[in-house]
């Protein structure tokens, strides 16, 4: 039925009038930065594109105001992805965008922050306390990005997560990405948890860790695992 009408391309609904097709690459500054804020997601995926290629900086201000004020969480991301994209992204911004109410942008707001963690103490303990945040995907993302911070806290922070999420095979991977560094404290942490080694998962992740150590076969971690 209807081969003999060609292909149909668009369905519209009676008396629709196509919008105007948008010129972004004429777009002044200012209307790049509003079409971030647009629900269209082809408009923000080219705004994003042209802000990061014309470099101006007299953007900063809107992007860091739409960061901290848009209602889309999309325009939100898409902000503090062209603040870093301008290297204009302070650690105020990171610290607004990691207490975003969305957790989509808390996931890209630890991502950034993963590079100035060990220096920035006050976005440190944001990003740990993040390991104990209710949705998954800033966990799982917590988990990945702890590997980078150096700080005995971080390393608890992983044994909690392990420990919390022993039964989930993603998590686990995720733990295990971030302990080159801190294996032997994790594994010290987990095993003095008689309940956890008991588990099947428990004693599984334990193992693993001691895998880790032996390959890495560092004289003063192996001896602190054997302790």
């Amino acid at each position: 039925q209807g081969r003999d009408q060609g292909r149909i391309y668009r369905l519209a609904p009676p008396n629709f009038r196509s919008p105007t097709p948008p010129r972004l690459g004429s777009a002044s500054a200012d209307e790049l930065v509003a079409a971030l804020d647009s629900p269209h997601g082809w408009w923000r995926d080219t705004a994003h594109r042209l802000i990061y290629e014309r470099q101006e900086q007299s953007l900063t201000e809107p992007l860091k105001q739409l960061a901290r004020e848009s209602k889309l969480p999309q325009a939100r991301v898409h902000a503090i992805w062209s603040l870093h994209g301008l290297g204009t992204l302070d650690n105020a911004d990171l610290a607004a965008a990691l207490a975003d109410p969305t957790p989509e942008v808390s996931v890209h707001a630890v991502r950034l922050a993963e590079s100035r963690l060990n220096e920035a103490v006050d976005l440190r303990k944001k990003v740990i306390a993040l390991a104990s945040d209710p949705d998954a995907r800033v966990r799982f993302q917590v988990a990945f990005t702890l590997g980078q911070i150096k700080d005995p806290q971080a390393s608890l922070a992983l044994a909690r997560l392990a420990r919390e999420h022993a039964d989930n095979s993603w998590m686990r991977t995720a733990v295990l990405s971030s302990v080159a560094e801190s294996a032997p404290r994790v594994l010290v942490e987990l095993s003095s948890d008689p309940a956890f080694a008991g588990r099947a998962s428990g004693a599984a992740m334990l193992e693993q860790l001691a895998i880790v150590i032996g390959v890495r076969n560092r004289d003063g971690e192996v001896e602190q695992a054997l302790d």
